[in-house]
């Protein structure tokens, strides 16, 4: 892409259509026209796509602990916030800890392939999704009707 220009339909080093989706070496693509080739270059995109998708996962995790019923009938209020608080690091920690665990994650993250990135945007889309079709969020930013889900989200409606 940087040597030919061809940013939108890239080719390969043979002149041949690439087969792969162009976003992975749109990332990596600054890096290079920085001056900075070889390994680095190649694997940041995956790096940078590992690092989104834990951050992904800690934020879709918290939701899910913040969500959770904390018996607030057998607690006092205080000890409620408190366990909530616990829950709400722990949880997220240990699904981090879980995806760094994971052989094909850990190793996708390192070696320079579009797979990783592609986990990161399906990531995003199903935390997207989710949050706007979850009833417990106020839908004011989105909607131009107050309380109200917008008319392009028909889920629920």
């Amino acid at each position: 892409m940087v040597e030919n220009g061809r940013w939108l339909l890239p080719e390969d080093m043979l002149g041949r259509p690439a087969t792969k989706p162009p976003m992975y070496n749109w990332i990596g693509a600054p890096i290079v026209l920085a001056g900075r080739h070889g390994e680095f270059a190649l694997k940041l995109p995956s790096t940078l796509a590992a690092i989104c998708t834990l951050i992904l996962t800690w934020y879709a995790a918290r939701r899910v602990a913040l969500n959770l019923d904390s018996r607030k009938d057998d607690l006092p209020e205080h000890a409620v916030s408190i366990k909530q608080a616990e829950i709400s690091f722990t949880l997220p920690l240990i699904a981090c800890i879980a995806l760094l665990a994971n052989y094909m994650f850990s190793k996708l993250a390192y070696t320079a392939r579009p797979d990783m990135v592609l986990t990161a945007f399906m990531s995003m889309g199903w935390i997207l999704a989710t949050w706007l079709i979850d009833d417990r969020i106020p839908h004011e930013a989105i909607s131009d009707q107050p309380g109200k889900r917008p008319r392009w989200l028909l889920v629920g409606a």
